[in-house]
C-alpha cells in the first residue's frame, strides 16, 4: 500500500504539487487569524482592569482607560469576523482541490477497481496521500507562521487595536495550535465528501465517458444550493433591519459569502449554466479555438465549477470590501483590509490558479486527442487563452453582481446614519483584481499546453 502511495505521487506530481500550495496557504492563513484571536481572548482581562496605563495611537492622540478596556474585545470581534470567512472560504477551495484531485484521476482509480481493488482501499489510499500532504503543509506553514509572528502582530498594532505593554502576546502560540487543527479538520471533511462523491461514479462510467459527466447536480446539491441560499436571504433581511453600520456591513458581507456557497453548491446547475448561456455571444463558427474552449469547459464541470467559484471568491471579497469602505465614506486601510479579507482572499486566488494548473495533466491528454482531430498549436494556445478568459469573466461578473446585492442591502443603515443613500461600487478595484487574475489564469493554462506541445512525443494514455 505504501509503495502504491508514493508511486501515484510521483505519477501525479503536478497534482499534487498544486494541491500541496493550497494546503499550506489555506493552513497559513488559519493559523494567522486564529493566533491573533487568541492574542485577543488573552488579554480580555483588560476589560474588568480598573488600573490601565494611558495609550497612545498612531496619530498621537491619547487613549482613555475606559476606551482602552474594550480593545481586547474589539480584537476578538475582528479577528472572529475573519475567522468565519477564511473558514468557509477555506472549506469551499479545500473541498475544490480535493474534489479536483479525485475527477483528474478518476479513470486510474477505475482501473485500480477494475484489477480488483475495494472502495474502501481505494479511499485508504486518498486519506494517505491527503494526510501526507497536510502534514507537509502544516510543516511549510508552521515554520512560516513562526517566522512571521512580529509581522502578524505589527499588522494588528497597525489597526490601533493591539499595544504591548500592557497587552501580551504568547497566547499567538496557542492559536497556532488551534488554526493547524483547524485547518486539518477540514481536510478530513473535504476527503468525505469527496468520497462519496467518488463512489457515486461507477468505474465503467469513469473509463468510458473520460470523466466528461463530472458534477452531477445530486438531491443533495439541490438541497444544499437551497438552504444555503436561505441563510444569504436571512443575512439580507437583518441587513437591511439594522441600523448600524457595524452590523449591517458585517450582515452585508455574510450575505454575498453566503451566496456564493450556494452558487458553488450549484454549480453544475448555475455555473455550466452561466457559462453555456453568456458565451453563445460568440457564434460557434467564428473561431474554433472559441468552440474548444467552450466546448471544454462545459465538459469539465468538476474543473469549471472549482475555478469559476474560486474567482467569483476573490473578486467579490476583494471589490466588496473596498465598496463598503467607500459607501460608508471611509477608505480601507490596508491593515484592515489584510485581517477582514486579504487572508481569505489569499486563500481564493491561490485556489483559482491552482485548480486551473492541476488541470494541466488532464489537458495533455486533450491537446493529444484535438491533434488527432486536426487541431492545430496555435489553435490550441488560443483555446487554452479562451478558456482563461471564459472563467474569469463568470466569476467576476458573478463577484461584481454579488457585491452590487451586498451595496443594496447596505442602503437602509448608510441612509439611518448618514441621513443619504450612497451606492457605489470599487470600480477600479474590481478592474484591478480582474485582470490580475485573468493574467495568473491565462499563464497557468497557457503552460501546461506549452508542455504538452514540447513533450507531443509522450502521448498521455492514463491520467
Amino acid at each position: 500500500m505504501r509503495d502504491l502511495v508514493v508511486a501515484d505521487l510521483r505519477h501525479s506530481i503536478r497534482i499534487w504539487a498544486g494541491s500541496l500550495l493550497v494546503l499550506a496557504v489555506t493552513q497559513l492563513c488559519a493559523m494567522w487569524v486564529t493566533g491573533l484571536l487568541f492574542v485577543g481572548i488573552g488579554n480580555l482581562w483588560m476589560t474588568f482592569s480598573r488600573d490601565l496605563p494611558p495609550l497612545v495611537d498612531s496619530t498621537g492622540a491619547t487613549i482613555p482607560p475606559e476606551i482602552a478596556s474594550f480593545l481586547p474585545s474589539g480584537i476578538v470581534s475582528a479577528t472572529s469576523f475573519s475567522f468565519v470567512i477564511v473558514a468557509v472560504v477555506s472549506s469551499i477551495t479545500v473541498g475544490n482541490v480535493v474534489n479536483t484531485i479525485v475527477y483528474q484521476r478518476r479513470r486510474v482509480m477505475a482501473l485500480w477497481q477494475l484489477a480488483g481493488m475495494t472502495d474502501r482501499q481505494m479511499l485508504g489510499i486518498l486519506r494517505a496521500q491527503i494526510a501526507l500532504l497536510s502534514l507537509v503543509a502544516f510543516a511549510v506553514a508552521a515554520a512560516v507562521a513562526l517566522l512571521t509572528v512580529e509581522w502578524i502582530l505589527d499588522l494588528l498594532r497597525a489597526t490601533d487595536l493591539l499595544f504591548t505593554p500592557p497587552m501580551t502576546t504568547g497566547n499567538i502560540y496557542v492559536g497556532y495550535a488551534v488554526g493547524a487543527a483547524a485547518g486539518i479538520l477540514i481536510c478530513i471533511v473535504a476527503v468525505r465528501a469527496a468520497g462519496k462523491e467518488l463512489r457515486a461514479i461507477s468505474p465503467l462510467e469513469a473509463i468510458r465517458s473520460e470523466g466528461v459527466r463530472e458534477l452531477p447536480m445530486t438531491r443533495k446539491r439541490w438541497i444544499g444550493m437551497l438552504v444555503w441560499g436561505a441563510i444569504s436571504v436571512a443575512f439580507a433581511i437583518t441587513a437591511l433591519s439594522s441600523t448600524t453600520m457595524s452590523s449591517a456591513g458585517n450582515s452585508s458581507l455574510f450575505t454575498g459569502l453566503f451566496a456564493l456557497v450556494a452558487f458553488i453548491v450549484g454549480g453544475p446547475l448555475i455555473v455550466i449554466g452561466l457559462i453555456r448561456v453568456w458565451t453563445r455571444v460568440v457564434p460557434e463558427h467564428v473561431s474554433a479555438s472559441w468552440f474548444l474552449a467552450r466546448s471544454t469547459l462545459l465538459a469539465a464541470t468538476a474543473r469549471s465549477v472549482a475555478t469559476v467559484g474560486s474567482i467569483a471568491i476573490a473578486v467579490f471579497l476583494f471589490t466588496a470590501l473596498f465598496s463598503q469602505a467607500s459607501a460608508g465614506g471611509a477608505e480601507a486601510d490596508v491593515a484592515g483590509f489584510v485581517l477582514i479579507a486579504g487572508l481569505p482572499l489569499a486563500i481564493s486566488v491561490t485556489g483559482s490558479v491552482v485548480l486551473v494548473f492541476m488541470a494541466g495533466q488532464q489537458r495533455e491528454r486533450e491537446i493529444h486527442l484535438a491533434e488527432l482531430a486536426g487541431a492545430t498549436p496555435a489553435q490550441q494556445k488560443r483555446q487554452a487563452v479562451f478558456e482563461a478568459v471564459i472563467v474569469v469573466v463568470t466569476g467576476s461578473g458573478v463577484g461584481l453582481l454579488l457585491s452590487v446585492v451586498m451595496i443594496a442591502v447596505l442602503q437602509p443603515a448608510l441612509i439611518a446614519t448618514t441621513g443619504a443613500p450612497a451606492f457605489g461600487i470599487a470600480w477600479g478595484y474590481f478592474a484591478g483584481i480582474s485582470l490580475t487574475l485573468l493574467a495568473l489564469n491565462v499563464i497557468a493554462t497557457v503552460v501546461p499546453t506549452m508542455i504538452a506541445h514540447a513533450a507531443r512525443d509522450r502521448i498521455a494514455i492514463t491520467g
